[in-house]
């Protein structure tokens, strides 16, 4: 299990909650 990948995943799938939180698509690439 490559765990720089597993970090990789999770950064990318927080950013997707992020922006379903967000109506503002530049307010995902601040959080991100």
């Amino acid at each position: 299990h490559n765990w720089q990948l597993s970090l990789v995943n999770y950064k990318i799938n927080y950013c997707m909650d992020k922006f379903y939180y967000h109506i503002n698509g530049i307010m995902i690439l601040i959080l991100c």
